[in-house]
């Protein structure tokens, strides 16, 4: 799982997660399964804006889809690096998609 929070943004704190399911090696795994919410049984990209209970909350699903792919796994010194994309729809104010492009990391596990 990538997570990224933003706590300091008092009062409003925003989220963003990205979750692959069952990944072994380097490769592209999708974002495009209905997930009423975030859960650790499919992939999906979310990202939701708070103050206390969620404003805004976006997700991936079969019609707002996205990728991640996977570049480097190095389960020796615990680095996964990759890049992604996707577009996620408001669950709360619809229509309100977004979309998010050229995003990229690096991460130590």
């Amino acid at each position: 799982m990538i997570n990224a929070r933003n706590f300091s943004k008092s009062p409003t704190e925003t989220e963003f997660e990205i979750y692959i399911a069952n990944i072994t090696a380097p490769g592209t795994f999708t974002f495009n399964t209905d997930v009423v919410r975030a859960s650790a049984t499919t992939s999906y990209a979310y990202y939701v804006k708070r103050e206390l209970t969620p404003q805004n909350e976006w997700i991936t699903s079969s019609t707002h889809t996205g990728s991640i792919t996977i570049t480097k796994l190095d389960i020796v010194n615990n680095i996964i690096s990759g890049t992604f994309q996707f577009s996620a729809l408001n669950l709360y104010n619809a229509p309100q998609p977004i979309s998010v492009t050229e995003g990229r990391f690096d991460i130590k596990l």
